[in-house]
């Protein structure tokens, strides 16, 4: 049997050149670049951003490894531009060229709000907490790669690699201590992910370093990972107070009863290990303060004459708020309406004034074409959360959508928590789940406070019913969409949270039991007096689901070959 080929995507940079020089005698290396490589007239110049350029490439190839893109930063466009949208070219071009697998060069920013903020041992199983818009293209990107992986027969593995030098020196500043890899390590575990048999896994990158934050138990057990380096050794080349701090500096373990969707101001620590740079520096207004009880609420509705607009605001309680309605669209029959396209930073820069909090609900709901997706969900939603930092409103509930983690329960039949990990079901889903990393950063970023819900199947008013074999289980009516909504706008204690959004159902796959605990969230309405009207094949198929239950002690951010394929609902 001969080598398997491989195509390098990102050959001339830090680490497609050290894994150039380490797996060259192992595989036959494509190396392709942005830039030309001289010496080596086997590489290919190309732009990952272009299908015409990445496609061919692909051609002949076993696995792609994805070590492309910016290597940090904190420019939403360039990273929205070549880091997300380039790995989505990757992973299309993959796909249809019939590769049998992508290796992704994630990061640990994709998860280093865990550690910056919370102090937490990070598991890769653990729901993604970008530090940063280079984190969180980096996270989304590993959830497209998802989609990849569960809808068609690419497999995808994704590192959330550390501290990777030029010179393979251990000496690196910041967090460096705990997250370093050596480029013999990160070799070894890209071979490891090579010769896998998983069809989909996030593993943490690092090499053996003392007291490190970063899980790589996972990558060892599954796949074989045994990293050789450590920067025990290497204390010398440190500052001492950095050292010091890693001495001294503990990180916990999450417990199986803690919810890590939700975290309360009171949780917030207030001394970050690793400063986080602001989204942008501009000038900020002064913060509002909570509510004081007096006087209207002016809420902002975005996207207020779509299905689940209508009925937030037709069913909020107008004694209590004043409704502003933005839309693309006019509403004619609201009187304090702005026509306004999200697309546009300066128009919701001007539109989002003098407001309390903003219920972001304007995009796609819904399909697969991914430029629209961009523009609108991506984008869109950026320029929304940061016009309200910018504007100084209190409180931003953003409209997820529970197709951010359906992947959960339509292909592995599991009853659904917040805090797993994300399994979009779609790049729909991938998009919405991006809004609620945004969320995050400006909430972790600039204190402002973000709830995501991850809102079921709401209809319009005029058919106001669960409608499918999937709304037994996800749907929410026009009423509880408001009642939810008004119960995030009231609290002033949350940080930042995901909740699930539905009605009652007797056999629910989704979790509300926090949205109940935490805010106190109580639907009025349920699936159960619609059942009647389902023919007995689509109730047969229904008493026959049962949802099972995780815990953390199992591993959750793989998928096996033995999975894949399986449709519940």
């Amino acid at each position: 049997m001969g080598k398997r080929r491989i195509l390098l995507l990102g050959a001339a940079g830090n680490i497609g050149g050290a894994l150039w020089r380490n797996l060259k005698d192992k595989y036959e290396i494509v190396p392709f670049d942005i830039k030309p490589i001289p010496g080596h007239p086997e590489a290919i110049q190309g732009d990952i951003r272009k299908m015409e350029d990445v496609l061919p490439a692909c051609q002949g190839i076993d696995t792609v490894l994805h070590m492309d893109g910016f290597a940090g930063g904190n420019d939403f466009e360039e990273l929205l531009d070549v880091n997300i949208r380039g790995s989505y070219v990757v992973y299309e071009a993959a796909r249809t060229a019939g590769c049998r697998r992508v290796v992704y060069a994630s990061s640990n920013h994709a998860s280093g709000g865990w550690m910056n903020r919370a102090r937490m041992h990070v598991l890769p199983d653990m729901p993604a907490r970008p530090d940063g818009f280079y984190g969180s293209g980096k996270s989304i990107s590993e959830a497209i790669g998802f989609c990849y992986a569960d809808r068609t027969p690419l497999s995808v593995h994704c590192l959330r690699i550390g501290h990777h030098n030029p010179d393979d020196s251990p000496k690196v500043g910041g967090n460096g201590p705990w997250v370093w890899i050596s480029q013999r390590d990160m070799a070894q575990l890209t071979e490891c992910c090579i010769e896998s048999d998983l069809k989909f896994a996030i593993f943490n990158a690092a090499s053996n370093n003392p007291r490190t934050y970063l899980d790589t138990d996972t990558a060892r057990e599954l796949v074989g990972y045994d990293p050789q380096d450590s920067t025990g050794l290497s204390e010398h080349l440190y500052d001492p107070e950095l050292v010091r701090i890693w001495k001294e500096l503990a990180f916990e373990y999450p417990s199986p009863e803690q919810n890590l969707s939700v975290v309360l101001k009171s949780q917030v620590k207030t001394n970050p290990l690793v400063i986080p740079p602001r989204v942008e520096e501009l000038p900020r207004r002064e913060k509002k303060a909570a509510y004081s009880g007096h006087g209207k609420r002016r809420i902002m509705i975005t996207g207020a004459a779509g299905t689940v607009g209508t009925a937030i605001r037709s069913n909020l309680d107008r004694n209590r708020y004043e409704i502003v309605c933005l839309d693309i669209r006019p509403i004619p029959e609201e009187p304090n309406a702005v026509v306004a396209d999200i697309t546009d930073k300066e128009q919701m820069m001007e539109a989002i004034r003098d407001v309390d909090t903003v219920v972001h609900l304007a995009g796609i709901p819904g399909g697969e074409d991914f430029e629209r997706l961009v523009n609108l969900n991506f984008r869109g939603t950026y320029h929304v959360l940061e016009a309200a930092a910018q504007n100084g409103v209190r409180q931003v509930v953003y409209a997820s959508s529970c197709c951010a983690s359906l992947g959960w329960g339509e292909r592995a039949d599991v009853y659904t928590t917040a805090d797993l990990p994300m399994r979009p079901n779609s790049l729909y889903g991938a998009s919405k789940g991006y809004g609620e990393q945004l969320g995050w950063i400006y909430a972790d970023h600039h204190d402002l406070p973000v709830i995501c819900l991850r809102i079921g199947h709401c209809t319009k008013a005029a058919d106001d019913r669960p409608q499918g074999l999937s709304d037994l289980f996800c749907w929410i009516s026009n009423r509880d969409m408001a009642q939810i909504t008004s119960r995030c706008i009231e609290n002033d204690d949350i940080h930042f949270a995901v909740f699930y959004a539905t009605s009652h159902a007797p056999k629910a796959c989704l979790d509300i039991e926090p949205a109940k605990q935490v805010l106190g969230y109580r639907p009025q309405d349920s699936v159960e007096p619609f059942m009647a009207s389902y023919d007995e094949d689509t109730l047969r198929r229904y008493r026959q689901l049962q949802c099972r239950r995780l815990d953390r002690s199992q591993y959750l951010a793989i998928l096996r070959y033995q999975d894949f394929g399986v449709q519940y609902w």
